[in-house]
């Protein structure tokens, strides 16, 4: 209860299925199991954060939402705080339960605050809006299932079995292997530059999380939407190699990481399945 400043028991109003990326979310020796665009409440930050802030706004209607990064500090069930510690992506289009918590938009998950997937996003304890949402969701439940439906049996927004198999083959080529990160590189920073394709500049938002293990994961944020990136890392030569996917389509990147350089600089060359060819620099 946001007004009186403790936990309260309230009641599920509603619980939804369906499917998407989820992520670990470590702080402390406890961990959540979250689909990027879930929103959590930041202590330190005094806001809604994310590990896709964009994805969270337009999903939950909040007005803003920053990105949970290394000093982000949740809020715990006792009114202390706990560190996020790291995210690392565990299963894709995996099935995915959420729930709506009934006046009270808010919850506990493991001990930190978290907000529902509901409606009535907003402030923190937010008790109204939600009525026309949930009677929208409803009359359009039966369309949405059959969507869902159609598109997954038809793969209709998944690459083809080829081109998985190259992607697979594309990382495999660059051995992953553990590493001691520099403090130069954030562990789940944000890169922003453009690519050069066709003649064009296209500007580009890239959201990486670097790992020990050689690995990394994020996102690629450009006029078509937000692709999913992961790849692979080797500081002693500066190599990189990643893949994006967005729906059919992966594109395929054989990059450099200048960490050396402040603030530290990505650049690539790629070509995607359907054939387009261009260049990227992001620092």
């Amino acid at each position: 209860d946001d007004d009186e400043q403790r936990a309260v028991a309230e009641v599920v109003d509603g619980v939804w299925r369906s499917t998407g990326d989820l992520y670990r979310i470590t702080f402390g020796n406890r961990s959540v199991v979250a689909t990027a665009d879930h929103p959590f409440w930041s202590n330190s930050q005094q806001s809604v954060v994310s590990l896709e802030p964009d994805a969270t706004k337009s999903n939950y209607g909040f007005g803003e939402v920053q990105l949970m990064a290394t000093g982000t500090r949740f809020m715990e069930l006792d009114g202390n705080e706990v560190a996020f510690a790291g995210a690392e992506l565990v299963a894709r289009d995996a099935p995915v339960v959420t729930l709506t918590v009934q006046e009270k938009h808010w919850f506990f998950a493991e001990g930190v605050l978290v907000h529902n997937k509901g409606f009535g996003g907003g402030g923190r304890g937010n008790r109204h809006g939600g009525l026309i949402g949930v009677l929208v969701f409803i009359v359009c439940l039966p369309c949405i299932l059959v969507a869902m439906c159609i598109r997954w049996l038809c793969g209709w927004d998944k690459p083809d079995k080829e081109t998985l198999q190259r992607k697979q083959q594309f990382l495999m080529e660059m051995r992953a292997f553990p590493q001691q990160l520099p403090a130069s590189i954030p562990r789940n920073g944000k890169w922003t530059g453009s690519a050069q394709e066709r003649g064009s500049t296209l500007p580009c938002t890239m959201k990486l999380n670097f790992k020990e293990d050689g690995t990394f994961f994020g996102t690629n944020q450009d006029e078509d939407g937000s692709a999913v990136v992961e790849g692979v890392f080797d500081l002693r030569t500066g190599a990189m190699r990643w893949t994006e996917t967005i729906g059919k389509r992966v594109t395929f990147v054989q990059g450099a990481l200048n960490w050396q350089q402040q603030p530290p600089a990505i650049t690539g060359r790629y070509e995607s399945s359907v054939g387009v060819q261009g260049t990227l620099a992001v620092n």
